[in-house]
């Protein structure tokens, strides 16, 4: 008779740690979405802002070369032309 309280609060134990580790496990699987995400939109804008710099760098040049007489059209045109391409 000492037994059956013991196996009731064992079963009502079990019942209750489940309860808790389901919402606990999809908390832990909803933070770890939230950090990809954070880490993927990170690294997009760190693509952007060394695409921005790599495009003003070029922007540079280009208006560095149209100040310097001598300078073949051709050329200009050319680096005109690269410092226009869309960024992948």
């Amino acid at each position: 008779m000492k037994g059956v309280p013991a196996v009731r609060a064992q079963v009502q134990a079990d019942a209750l740690s489940v309860s808790f580790e389901a919402p606990l496990k999809e908390f832990v699987r909803l933070v770890r979405s939230a950090k990809a995400v954070m880490a993927d939109r990170g690294a997009a804008l760190s693509a952007l802002q060394h695409a921005k710099a790599d495009m003003e760098m070029r922007r540079g040049k280009l208006l560095k070369m149209r100040g310097v007489p001598g300078i073949k059209a051709r050329s200009r045109d050319a680096q005109s032309r690269h410092s226009r391409a869309p960024v992948l």
